[in-house]
């Protein structure tokens, strides 16, 4: 499945696999590299900080230091740089956005009820979207705040597909 589907597995669990699982292990790393050949080099899996800290609670330093172990082990064990990182519980600041920005990082996924308000290109108005009234099959734009044009797509995962799957057996 995972040669299908986006995924992110932290480095603890990498790491006890690589050594209890190999066969498993050896699985993900292949799906990753099925994934990105048929993507022109994208592929499925998507990093994750080095360990499973919420990053807007960090501070500035501890929060890049989290990122950057989490690419590198990445890059170590995926052969590719990441384009993503998965924030655990979908946490996000604009210092955390800021930060995977200025590592280079294209595009983080975030849950529905995290977006307040959007406005559409060209458009002065906003519209308010915190009741998740967001459609989660376009990308969206955060600029990062310093205003160097600098910027990170964000998907919003579907919600009702999302819990129906993880907790009501679809």
């Amino acid at each position: 499945n995972y040669a299908h589907l986006s995924f992110n597995l932290g480095p603890t669990l990498l790491s006890w696999m690589q050594e209890h699982d190999q066969i498993a292990y050896l699985r993900i790393l292949e799906a990753d590299r099925i994934s990105a050949k048929a993507n022109r080099g994208h592929g499925n899996a998507i990093a994750q900080g080095y360990n499973h800290t919420i990053l807007p609670l960090g501070n500035d330093r501890d929060r890049r230091t989290q990122i950057r172990w989490g690419l590198a082990d990445f890059r170590h064990r995926f052969g590719r740089e990441a384009e993503s990182l998965w924030l655990p519980e979908t946490a996000a600041n604009d210092a955390t956005l800021a930060a995977l920005v200025d590592e280079g990082l294209r595009f983080v996924i975030l849950a529905p009820n995290q977006a307040q308000q959007l406005r559409h290109p060209g458009e002065e108005n906003w519209l308010d979207v915190s009741n998740s009234d967001i459609d989660p099959g376009i990308a969206y734009r955060w600029l990062h705040p310093d205003g160097s044009g600098r910027e990170l797509a964000i998907f919003f995962y579907d919600g009702p597909i999302a819990r129906s799957i993880a907790f009501e057996g679809v």
